[in-house]
């Protein structure tokens, strides 16, 4: 994680200790300077220009290559010791289930767009490396969208439908306690 890059550091981790590093000034350094590469060998080999960024006491740190590491773990969590897949490669494996399950008509449908949500899709770049990732699995048949508002937009969705009336069927806890996964299917369809 970017916590952890940042701390291996000594001058971040004597901050650290004297202040506290916490996951506000993380998440701030990741999502204002953050950079994803454009390919895992880009962000381990290509020259970084460092940033300065600000901390909360109005000390300066320089920020370099944990601009392009911090990003790079959701696409090689190897690097964070995790040995779940990495993001794109989970986009690719719901492509691909999708399109064996699925009648071709509707799994043509359903995996043309892929859209882009969260605060963890924001550095810059991301776009591009998930499109280019996604587009050698599967061709460029894909389209990969990051709207500006993805940061937030999971909360304005649930917002919205939460307050149409009618627009949901609601399913309580003690109903799929009961019934399982199996109650969800004929409400959403």
């Amino acid at each position: 994680t970017l916590s952890a890059l940042l701390l291996s550091r000594p001058d971040l981790n004597l901050y650290h200790r004297e202040h506290d590093l916490n996951q506000d000034v993380v998440t701030d350094i990741k999502e204002k300077h953050g950079v994803v590469a454009k390919s895992s060998e880009d962000a381990t080999e290509r020259e970084v220009k460092e940033i300065t960024y600000e901390l909360p006491d109005c000390q300066t740190v320089n920020v370099g290559r944990e601009r392009f590491l911090c990003t790079e773990i959701l696409f090689n969590p190897l690097l964070a010791g995790r040995t779940h897949p990495g993001m794109t490669e989970i986009i690719s494996t719901v492509i691909s289930n999708l399109r064996t399950d699925l009648d071709p008509t509707e799994s043509e449908e359903i995996t043309k767009c892929v859209i882009l949500t969260g605060a963890g899709t924001m550095p810059m770049g991301m776009c591009e490396r998930v499109k280019d990732e996604i587009w050698r699995a599967h061709g460029d048949g894909v389209k990969v969208i990051a709207p500006p508002e993805r940061r937030s937009i999971a909360w304005m969705g649930g917002s919205i439908a939460t307050s149409v009336e009618g627009l949901l069927a609601w399913t309580m806890k003690e109903e799929y306690e009961e019934f399982g996964p199996d109650i969800i299917h004929p409400r959403c369809y």
